[in-house]
């Protein structure tokens, strides 16, 4: 009798190792796409957070009889001046740049745009007096990795209130 394998064995075994093969490269390149989502919606958040936080430095160190909000209370740009050194700064959405921009400074980050300009700020007047009570700012941000693959792409929407200080 002669000792060795048959042809259907190895088959056997080829097959058996193929899907798990097939199965581990699945594993692999799902958990590489997770991985590049999450990273995509971790830098997505942080520049969230930053735009507004700085948004609301803007408006917290501004001077609430000099705030200008676009016309009908709603648009894409407003005027403020700062209360320490008297500089009128302009922020805007500009949507066909997909940022946002403060005086010269643009403060959405690099590998994100904005869209949802035509209603990023909206002014509230406090009753009797005309001024500005509170400023609503409202904007999407969205990926911009330059791969068209669908996992890439992760879009967010930020809403922020801010209470002017009138003093």
């Amino acid at each position: 009798m002669k000792k060795g394998f048959t042809l259907i064995e190895i088959l056997v075994v080829v097959a058996v190792l193929g899907i798990i093969m097939t199965t581990v490269v699945t594993i692999m390149l799902n958990s590489f796409k997770a991985k590049n989502r999450t990273d995509i919606t971790n830098r997505l958040e942080a520049g969230g957070s930053y735009l507004i936080m700085d948004l609301r430095r803007n408006v917290l160190n501004s001077i609430g009889s000099e705030i200008i909000c676009p016309v009908g209370g709603v648009g894409s740009s407003m005027l403020v001046t700062n209360r320490f050194d008297g500089q009128v700064t302009n922020i805007a959405c500009l949507e066909a740049e997909a940022q946002v921009a403060s005086g010269s400074f643009i403060l959405s980050g690099s590998g994100v745009g904005v869209s949802g300009c035509n209603q990023f700020i909206s002014c509230d007047t406090l009753p009797g007096s005309g001024e500005v009570g509170t400023i609503n700012f409202s904007f999407d941000m969205y990926s911009m990795t330059g791969s068209s693959a669908p996992d890439s792409y992760v879009k967010r929407h930020f809403d922020n209130k801010v209470v002017v200080r009138n003093y």
